[in-house]
């Protein structure tokens, strides 16, 4: 399950090619028939995903220097239809199709290599086809972009602990309460874990946060239950057991 959409503080990256975007807008009201500044200007609307005003401006820079090889180049690939192959990916991962998926979300980061959406998609196909260290590899190229990531922190702890890195994956979902502490399937998965490490009175309270966010969750109120109730038959247990020995100190001394 994808976590709920959240608005993403830019990334540093994201930063400068704003602040470029400004630079060369001014630049381009003092020149405005400067090709390579409106090159800069499409490589800028390129990387914050501006895809039709990028070609705007790189057609703008070709009628000015039709030579420029280069700039020829950047049109034809600022014309793929990034939009229209991630929808096409999504749907043949959703379908089982993982290699097609994986060659459409290549084709994607050929022309866009930090695109957020198609690398998470990506090691959602690499899960599915059972290749977890490379859907990890994945999720950590968009955490370089996007340390903050919801998605890819969810999904990367959720691999981590299928394949049994119970550490790895509390900390995934350590990061993920404290960014997003109203997000209640994150305290829940931080709560699998937690069981899994045999910490159940922590677990309890990462479900108890859980249920605080979402209280009419089954699920979350079910493994509560089953947690209590495993808490309360180990008690029992203890007792029973402390009673036995006592039983038979008093035994042998008789």
């Amino acid at each position: 399950m994808w976590p709920p959409a959240r608005t993403q503080t830019p990334s540093r990256p994201e930063r400068r090619w704003r602040e470029c975007l400004e630079a060369v807008g001014e630049l381009l009201r003092q020149r405005p028939n400067e090709s390579s500044a409106l090159q800069m200007k499409g490589d800028a609307l390129t990387n914050l995903g501006r895809r039709p005003e990028a070609l705007a401006a790189y057609e703008e820079a070709a009628a000015i220097d039709p030579g420029d090889d280069n700039l020829r180049q950047k049109i034809e690939e600022v014309r793929v239809d990034v939009p229209g192959l991630l929808s096409r990916a999504l749907i043949a991962s959703a379908s089982g199709n993982y290699a097609q998926a994986l060659n459409l979300f290549d084709d994607i980061l050929e022309v866009e290599p930090s695109n957020v959406n198609a690398l998470i998609g990506k090691a959602v196909a690499y899960r599915r086809s059972g290749k977890p260290q490379e859907a990890v590899n994945c999720l950590d190229l968009v955490l370089g972009v996007q340390p903050n990531n919801a998605s890819a922190l969810l999904n990367r702890g959720n691999i981590l602990l299928a394949e049994g890195d119970l550490e790895g994956a509390l900390d995934a979902y350590d990061h993920l309460t404290q960014l997003y502490p109203d997000d209640e399937e994150a305290w829940a998965a931080q709560g699998d874990v937690l069981v899994k490490m045999g910490r159940d009175d922590d677990a309890l309270r990462a479900y108890t946060e859980a249920l605080k966010r979402s209280p009419g969750d089954e699920g979350i109120q079910r493994r509560i239950l089953e947690l209590e109730a495993a808490r309360r038959s180990h008690r029992a247990s203890s007792r029973n057991s402390s009673e036995s020995k006592g039983s038979g100190r008093r035994a042998r001394r008789l």
